[in-house]
Formats: C-alpha cells, sequence, structure tokens
C-alpha cells in the first residue's frame, strides 16, 4: 500500500530536484558562460545530491547512513537515466509520438519506478 503523504513529499523533492538541476545550468551556462556540457553535468549532480538529501532526511526520514544509500541511489538513478533515453528513442523512433510526448511518458513511468525503488530499497 502507498502512503500517500510520502509518495506527495517524494513529487516536491523530485520538483526541487529537477528545478535545482536547471537553476544550476542556467546560471553555468547562460550567466557564467561556462561549456554547457560541463554546466549540464554539473547541474544534474547537484540536482540529485540535493533530490537525495531531501529524500534521506524529510521524505523517507532514514536513519541508514548515508553511504550505503547515496550508493543504491545512484545506481537507480543511473538506471532511470538509460530507462528514461530507451523509452523515449523507442517511441520516437516508431512514431509513436513526439520527443516531449514521450519524454512526459518516459517521466511519468519512472516517476513511479523511482518511488517504489527509493521507497523499497534505498531507504527501506
Amino acid at each position: 500500500m502507498i502512503d500517500w503523504s510520502v509518495f506527495f513529499c517524494f513529487a516536491i523533492a523530485g520538483s526541487l530536484g529537477v528545478l535545482t538541476n536547471y537553476a544550476i545550468t542556467w546560471f553555468l551556462r547562460d550567466l557564467m558562460r561556462i561549456d554547457q556540457l560541463v554546466a549540464n553535468n554539473t547541474g544534474l549532480a547537484f540536482g540529485l545530491l540535493f533530490n537525495f538529501l531531501i529524500n534521506k532526511n524529510i521524505t523517507f526520514q532514514s536513519p541508514s547512513p548515508v553511504l550505503p544509500e547515496l550508493t543504491v541511489y545512484m545506481c537507480i538513478a543511473c538506471m532511470s537515466l538509460i530507462f528514461n533515453h530507451l523509452i523515449v528513442r523507442f517511441m520516437v523512433g516508431r512514431g509513436i509520438c513526439s520527443f516531449y510526448k514521450a519524454k512526459i511518458t518516459s517521466t511519468g513511468c519512472l516517476f513511479l519506478w523511482n518511488f517504489l525503488m527509493h521507497s523499497h530499497y534505498t531507504f527501506s
């Protein structure tokens, strides 16, 4: 059974992680004129770390040691990136829908998958 308050908090944490990612990327790329790939990777890294910390300390209130949880979290995040790419590539490549519709579909599917993985493995 899903704890809806935890699910809602997970959604907010994810949104804040995305905002952090985009804000740092924008700041580094557009204001500091740093290479866009460096800016993108830096923004993504900070967004993921921020998201991890919110989920560990607020969403799941996990008292477990940081390093094992961070390792599992990053493995799941890497798998999510691969799945996202594969879903978008499949849907666009087969002409099922446009890029952004595929990206939205992929994000929705992976949001639920991430919630289940993190609630059952990372922060259990």
